[in-house]
């Protein structure tokens, strides 16, 4: 008998610490959509990087296909 009541005591902690944990990650969650980033204005550095990369890879691209017609 002594075990079940043990048993039921942790699950009732387990469950008043799982609900507890919701509703403070709903809170964080709502603080997060108050917070709105304009990622255009936080990751501007970003597109030209993305730009960079895309000439380079093209040009990689276009070298593979004359190096598969010379060889």
């Amino acid at each position: 008998m002594a075990k079940r009541k043990k048993r039921s005591k942790a699950r009732k902690q387990q469950q008043t610490q799982l609900a507890k944990s919701r509703k403070t990650t709903i809170s964080t969650a709502e603080k997060k959509k108050a917070d709105k980033v304009s990622f255009k204005e936080e990751y501007y550095y970003v597109l030209g990087d993305l730009k960079r990369m895309g000439v380079l890879a093209a040009v990689m691209f276009a070298l593979m296909i004359v190096l598969a017609f010379i060889l």
